[in-house]
């Protein structure tokens, strides 16, 4: 008799633990907090991402670090964004498989800060300057650790638009794709390259890295970097060395800070095979600051960021010889990018 019971009580207590971890799995699955639930409920499952790694265990400093200048809709699509649970449920670090690599001062901070509120995209918010500064083919987890966790049908972008100009920064990229074993997505915004390099100088002036006396003087001077760093041309030949033409995305920047940004986000969309998040209603102008805001999440640059109405300006001569060296790359830059934006060098500038 004693032995029954006891064999009772063994059977009791495996079904009280089975049931028990039966409720602890089910109960676990509905564990998003609500903001990532109200995001998935608004958009559906993001595509399915590769190249992941476990958590290195160290959170990611956020910080808003807003350095550069910014800135057709298709129909709307029917498109399923009911909620859909990710595919393994758990967030950690991944490499980044998407670079905006440049142009410096072409808007490369607007596309980012926008492109953060798709739910199938997260990046860093800082630039990292890994591939101009500190990769050497040894270290990629110290790349790693600097990615804030995602899904794993998210993708993970980093922006630095000084990879674009920086000479050994291709090569670096190239040793990074073998790495990962996948092909990158490089996306580069360009503008007219007599604006870029006049919003570039007042950059430099901004940070301290120079009293700007002189605006042509400065622009026009022998090894400037401002005009080193508008050779779209000169740059873009030498990253076709190592990538592909159709690894690259090239928008316009110009266009992007004057427009609704949503053409150009959805053309991100559609080059990283991922929703259309974005629609144009999305976005309002904003008169006082002179920026399109995001109206979802009233986010908006601060009215400091743009120069409107720049202190100095060149001068007319300066123009012409900017004019001159700028058509002649820029015809190489359009060929090989095949495309052309038309537009009129150091126009309102």
């Amino acid at each position: 008799m004693v032995r029954r019971n006891t064999q009772l009580a063994i059977l009791a207590f495996i079904l009280f633990v089975w049931a028990y971890i039966f409720l602890f799995s089910k109960g676990s699955e509905n564990n998003l907090d609500t903001n990532e639930r109200e995001t998935f409920d608004r958009f559906g499952t993001p595509r399915d991402n590769q190249n992941e790694l476990d958590e290195e265990g160290q959170p990611h400093d956020y910080q808003n670090e807003l350095d550069e200048e910014g800135e057709d809709e298709d129909e709307d699509d029917e498109e399923d964004y009911s909620f859909q649970y990710p595919a393994d449920k758990k967030r950690k670090k991944r490499y980044p498989t998407v670079l905006i690599i440049g142009s410096q001062k072409s808007g490369t901070t607007s596309l980012r800060q926008f492109l953060k509120f798709h739910p199938d995209i997260v990046g860093p918010e800082r630039e990292l300057h890994y591939f101009d500064k500190t990769a050497n083919g040894r270290n990629y987890e110290k790349y790693l650790k600097k990615m804030p966790k995602s899904y794993s049908n998210q993708i993970t972008i980093e922006k630095t638009p000084n990879y674009f100009t920086v000479q050994k920064s291709p090569g670096l990229v190239l040793e990074y794709q073998k790495f990962l074993v996948v092909e990158l997505k490089l996306i580069l915004i360009v503008r007219d390259p007599i604006r870029r390099s006049i919003s570039h100088a007042f950059h430099s002036k901004a940070h301290g890295r120079t009293e700007l006396k002189n605006l042509t003087t400065e622009i026009l001077a022998e090894k400037s970097k401002y005009i080193y760093s508008s050779l779209f041309g000169q740059h873009f030949e030498r990253w076709l060395k190592y990538f592909r033409r159709d690894q690259f995305l090239v928008l316009d920047g110009e266009k992007f800070a004057k427009e609704n940004p949503t053409s150009a986000l959805k053309e991100v969309e559609n080059f990283l095979g991922i929703k259309h998040a974005f629609k144009e209603e999305d976005f309002g102008f904003n008169d006082d600051k002179g920026f399109y805001c995001y109206n979802p999440t009233k986010f908006c640059f601060p009215s400091n960021r743009g120069h409107a109405a720049y202190p100095q300006q060149l001068t007319p001569a300066a123009k012409t010889i900017l004019k001159g060296i700028f058509e002649k790359d820029l015809e190489t830059f359009w060929r090989l990018a095949g495309v052309n934006y038309n537009w009129t060098l150091g126009a309102d500038v």
